[in-house]
C-alpha cells in the first residue's frame, strides 16, 4: 500500500476554499468571541487535514495563507489575543498529521497530544505570568466568579420567582462558586481531552471520505480503555468518601477525567449499536444531541462506557481470542 500521506499531492482548484475555510475557523472566534468562542476546539482540524491530504509542503504553504489571512481579519474586525488562543491549538494537527505519517497506534497518538497541549498552555501561562506580571489561571476563575455572580445577581433581581425558590438558588449558586475553583484543573483538562478527541474524530470522518487509505487507525466503534483503568474510578469515587477535602478535591477531579475518557468509550459502543441495527441517521443525530446536551445523558453514557469492561458489548475479547 503506497503512503499517500507522505507525498505532496496537487491541489489543484482546492488553494483558495481552503484557505478561506480555515481562516474562517482561526478568525470567525476573534471576531465574534461570545457567540463562535466553540470553534477555537476546531483550530488543529484543517492543519490536520491538509498536512495529511496534501504533503508537509503543499499542506504547509495553505496553513501558512490562512494564519496570514486570519490575522488580516483578527487585525481589522476583531481580537489578535484571542485569535492567538486558535494558534495555540494549531501544534496539535501537526502533532496528528505526524502521528498519520508515522502509523502511530490511536492511545499513543491521544495521550501525546494531550501532553504536547499541557505543555504549550504551561508556557503561555507561563510567558503571560512572566512578560505581563499576571497569573491567567487566576484571572480566568476570577472572570468565571464574576459570571457566576452577575447570574446570581440577574435571578435575586428576578421577580418571577418565589422566596423559597430564590432561597433554593442562593444555597445553589454558593455552593457553585466553592465548588469551581476546586473542580477548575478537572475541567481544563477535560477541555483539553475533549478537543483532542474531537479532532481526531472529526478528522478520520474527513480522511474516510476523501480516502480510507490515508487513515492508519482503527475505526472508533472498536476503541476501547485498558481494562485496567475501571480501578482508577473505584478508588478515585472512594476518595469522595474520606473526610479529606485534599482527597476529595483530587477525587472530584479524577473522576471528571476519567468520566470523560469512559463517554468516549460509551459513546464508542452506541456508534457500533447504531451501526450493527442499521439505525437511521436522523434518529442518531438526535440521539448523539441529546447525550452531548443533557447532563444526565453525559452521565449515562459515560456509565455504558465503565459496564462495556464487563459486558463487551462489541465482542472484542472475543475477537481477540479468535485472533
Amino acid at each position: 500500500m503506497v503512503d499517500r500521506s507522505n507525498k505532496d499531492h496537487r491541489s489543484g482548484n482546492t488553494k483558495y476554499p481552503a484557505v478561506a475555510i480555515s481562516a474562517a475557523i482561526f478568525a470567525i472566534p476573534a471576531i465574534m468571541p461570545d457567540k463562535f468562542h466553540w470553534l477555537h476546539c476546531f483550530a488543529p482540524l484543517p492543519v490536520f487535514y491538509y498536512l495529511t491530504c496534501f504533503g508537509p509542503r503543499r499542506g504547509a504553504s495553505l496553513i501558512a495563507n490562512s494564519v496570514v489571512a486570519a490575522g488580516v481579519i483578527a487585525a481589522i474586525f476583531g481580537s489578535l489575543r484571542v485569535l492567538l488562543l486558535s494558534f495555540s491549538l494549531l501544534p496539535l494537527g501537526f502533532h496528528l498529521a505526524r502521528a498519520v505519517r508515522k502509523k502511530e497506534n490511536l492511545i499513543r497518538t491521544g495521550i501525546t497530544g494531550v501532553a504536547l497541549m499541557i505543555a504549550i498552555w504551561i508556557a503561555i501561562w507561563a510567558f503571560i505570568s512572566v512578560t505581563y506580571g499576571t497569573n491567567p489561571y487566576e484571572n480566568i476563575l476570577t472572570g468565571l466568579d464574576e459570571g457566576v455572580q452577575a447570574t446570581y445577581e440577574q435571578y435575586m433581581n428576578s421577580s418571577e420567582y418565589p422566596a423559597d425558590t430564590l432561597e433554593q438558588l442562593d444555597l445553589l449558586f454558593e455552593q457553585i462558586r466553592l465548588i469551581i475553583p476546586r473542580i477548575f484543573p478537572g475541567l481544563l483538562i477535560t477541555g483539553i481531552l475533549f478537543t483532542v478527541w474531537l479532532n481526531i474524530s472529526m478528522g478520520q470522518m474527513l480522511l474516510k471520505r476523501r480516502d480510507p487509505a490515508l487513515i492508519p487507525w482503527e475505526d472508533f466503534t472498536k476503541w476501547k480503555l485498558p481494562d485496567f483503568l475501571v480501578w482508577g474510578v473505584i478508588l478515585t469515587g472512594a476518595t469522595l468518601f474520606i473526610p479529606v477535602r485534599q482527597l476529595n478535591t483530587t477525587g472530584l477531579n479524577m473522576i471528571l477525567i476519567l468520566g470523560e475518557l469512559y463517554f468516549f468509550q460509551g459513546l464508542a459502543v452506541i456508534t457500533f449499536m447504531f451501526n450493527k441495527w442499521n439505525v437511521p441517521r436522523p434518529i442518531r443525530i438526535f440521539t448523539y444531541l441529546i447525550m452531548l446536551i443533557q447532563a444526565y445523558g453525559v452521565v449515562i453514557v459515560s456509565a455504558f462506557g465503565i459496564a462495556d469492561v464487563w459486558a463487551d458489548f462489541r465482542k472484542s475479547r472475543k475477537s481477540e481470542k479468535i485472533e
